[in-house]
């Protein structure tokens, strides 16, 4: 009964859809589909929207076969101009009884630009032959070869090469078929090296041809080099030219390039061969010529080979200052906005000099606001990068700082070891007055690998730097100058003492303990020593009296030998210490342009006790010496942890070694009291021992017992 009644109701909803057709002007057919108000299967009567709103009924039209379509819409009834390529059918009848109106219909045009558009591809009738595909791409590739008009040079040049490679060819016969190579290749290199096959080619023929042929090779390409270094595969060839060229073609080279270089520093492929030439080829002279193309027009104008910065031309003409510095800046910016130059030394040796001699123009206010942003590790590799990066932590704001600390972490050990980048970082240590971001961020990295710092030439002045701030017993003269030149115009406000000695106070006590369970380290050499020394001196900290056990410990080993280089003074044919061969190595020591090792004596190695090595010698005084200070802080000190392990076997040996004696004496000057009556009494009894003895420690020490 159920079936019934719905066959029934859709037998209903069938008839209801009727279709109107009446013919309009034109001879075109219109179709009108109504709406209806009966309910559709069973259910409420739904009216359209149009009926709802008042309108009238929506309707739209379709074009059937012989007919034009007219756009829905038009005013009046207007026919369409334009004429269809070809005849539209309806895929699907729209009076099909129990259609969905939710299907879509499709078109298909017989004709016009979409023709087929719609269509779904077909399916092949069998897999394809993918030998056969490969066959007809190779010979599309060799017709199109083969329309270059140096397809046959090639082909017989790659000939020539597969012989010349071999490992089995003689020489001979390899010389004579570089020489027939050349001759194929003569006069037309500058159309085959562009391509990444004979570039190759012509840089092993480079290599391995002979002087005269190679001069001729590079005389042909020369005139080319510009295009050559932005290419991406000619471009290895010009580096190889420098690299390997004589002193005369790395020159014609460098001469050449010094006219772009501007465009060439802005070329991704070509800024790095010119980098390298910069860098690793150039002279002082040419690397000035390189720089003054970034200066602009102005500055070479000038035509004063004795200017060397921005500085010397300023002197002679001071109304250019402006023009110039207005110039580099527009090229220094144009520079930094590309990503792959800002690690360029070349480029920082210009940012140098325009820093230096901009003083208070807004010009350099601009440029440092731009180097603000970019990543401080790209400037500390070399000298006047390492410059730039003070001056862009000098004028940085706390903001920034705060992110150069964060983009230094984990990289401390590279920066700290770099012959430039501790610079940069003593800077920063120097100038950033939230003191807690340090002790979370890098302090605690430092510490991790102070021993490697400690190891390393620049590293101790990192290390130095953290425990007693520009030290001048420690420091050259130059160091100091450098690190306080920032002082006029930094942006820090808290005041240097309170901030260094937060940094000491953290660092200090960490360091003792290394010192106290690894001192064989840190009294590893005379180098380390030192800074062990300025460490020891400027210590804070409850382990500074196991930091001196240990290195007293050290101190009296007898088994610990170390080397010290001994030079023999050099006679000439006199004997020893006669006035003859001192006068002799006077005079030969005078002269200006003396032959290496003429006049001296020959460099020996021997080894001695730790405490007679020169090095280690004034180490241990300067840190008995400073005793003097830590008995008025009521600190521990060196001498009594040395006096306190003095034996009579080691008494016995340091009153038989010179500097050994220097080092008891200084102890009876700078120790407590009561440390310097326990050495007294322990000595007594080694006094005609010392006056036995003819060296002069002996005879001090002697004079300070009675």
């Amino acid at each position: 009964m159920t079936m019934k009644r719905k066959s029934e109701e859709s037998k209903e909803n069938s008839t209801l859809k009727k279709i109107k057709t009446e013919n309009v002007p034109g001879g075109i057919q219109k179709t009108t589909f109504k709406g209806t108000n009966k309910p559709l299967k069973g259910g409420p009567q739904k009216s359209p929207k149009s009926a709802q709103k008042g309108g009238p009924q929506k309707s739209f039209t379709k074009p059937v076969k012989g007919g034009l379509p007219q756009k829905p819409g038009l005013k009046g009834g207007k026919e369409r101009n334009n004429q269809t390529k070809g005849d539209i059918d309806i895929t699907q009848s729209l009076t099909d009884t129990g259609a969905s109106k939710s299907k879509k219909f499709r078109f298909e045009k017989s004709g016009g630009k979409k023709a087929g558009k719609f269509k779904k591809a077909e399916a092949p009738d069998k897999k394809p032959d993918w030998n056969e595909f490969k066959k007809k791409k190779k010979e599309v590739q060799k017709k199109r070869k083969m329309g270059n008009s140096q397809y046959d040079v090639v082909v017989e040049s790659k000939k020539i090469w597969e012989q010349v490679r071999r490992a089995d060819c003689p020489d001979e016969k390899k010389q004579k078929l570089l020489t027939k190579l050349h001759g194929l290749l003569k006069g037309k290199m500058d159309k085959i090296v562009f391509s990444h096959d004979m570039s190759r080619i012509i840089q092993w023929l480079l290599k391995l041809s002979s002087p005269q042929m190679r001069k001729e090779i590079v005389s042909e390409l020369l005139p080319h080099t510009i295009a050559m270094i932005q290419s991406k595969y000619s471009n290895a060839l010009v580096k190889h030219m420098l690299k390997n060229g004589d002193e005369a073609t790395k020159n014609e080279v460098i001469k050449v390039l010094q006219t772009k270089v501007v465009t060439l520093l802005s070329h991704t492929t070509a800024s790095p061969i010119l980098m390298y030439a910069h860098d690793q080829v150039a002279s002082p002279g040419q690397k000035l010529a390189m720089r003054q193309e970034l200066y602009g027009g102005l500055y070479q104008s000038t035509g004063d080979a004795k200017i060397s910065c921005l500085g010397d031309i300023f002197e002679k003409s001071p109304e250019m200052k402006s023009a110039i510095l207005s110039v580099t800046k527009k090229t220094i910016i144009k520079c930094l906005q590309k990503e792959h130059i800002t690690s360029s030394s070349l480029l920082h040796a210009v940012l140098q000099d325009f820093i230096s001699h901009s003083g208070d123009s807004p010009d350099l206010t601009e440029v440092l606001e731009m180097l603000a942003p970019l990543p401080i590790l790209q400037f500390v590799h070399s000298k006047p990068g390492s410059s730039v990066a003070m001056h862009i932590i000098w004028n940085a704001t706390n903001k920034l700082k705060k992110n150069i600390v964060k983009e230094l972490k984990g990289h401390i050990r590279e920066v700290a070891t770099s012959e430039f980048g501790h610079l940069a970082l003593v800077t920063l240590l120097d100038n950033v007055d939230d003191t807690l971001l340090l002790k979370k961020a890098l302090l605690p990295e430092l510490l991790e690998v102070a021993e490697e710092l400690a190891a390393n030439e620049y590293g101790r002045k990192v290390l130095a730097h953290v425990n007693s701030w520009c030290d001048p017993g420690f420091y050259h003269p130059s160091f100091i100058v450098q690190v306080k030149a920032g002082d006029d115009f930094s942006t820090s406000k808290k005041d240097r003492d309170v901030r260094n000695k937060e940094i000491h106070e953290f660092v200090s006590d960490p360091l003792l303990a290394s010192i106290a369970s690894n001192p064989d380290f840190w009294l590893k050499t005379s180098s380390v020593a030192m800074v062990t020394a300025v460490i020891l001196n400027n210590a804070v900290g409850p382990n500074l009296k196991e930091a001196f056990d240990s290195v007293a410990t050290v101190l009296v080993d007898l088994d610990r030998k170390v080397k010290q280089e001994i030079r023999t003074p050099a006679t000439n044919g006199a004997p020893a210490g006669s006035g003859e061969g001192i006068a002799k190595k006077k005079k030969k020591n005078n002269k200006k342009k003396a032959v290496k090792g003429e006049g001296e004596g020959e460099a020996e190695e021997e080894e001695v006790v730790f405490i007679e090595h020169a090095g280690f010698h004034m180490v241990l005084k300067k840190l008995i010496q400073h005793d003097k200070k830590n008995v008025e802080k009521n600190l521990p000190t060196l001498s009594e942890s040395v006096v306190a392990k003095l034996s009579d076997s080691v008494l016995d040996t340091w009153t038989q070694c010179n500097r050994a004696c220097f080092i008891l004496v200084s102890i009876l000057e700078c120790g407590p009291e009561t440390c310097v009556s326990e050495l007294k009494s322990k000595l007594s009894s080694y006094k005609t021992n010392l006056s036995s003895q003819s060296f002069f420690g002996a005879k001090i020490l002697l004079g300070k017992l009675e």
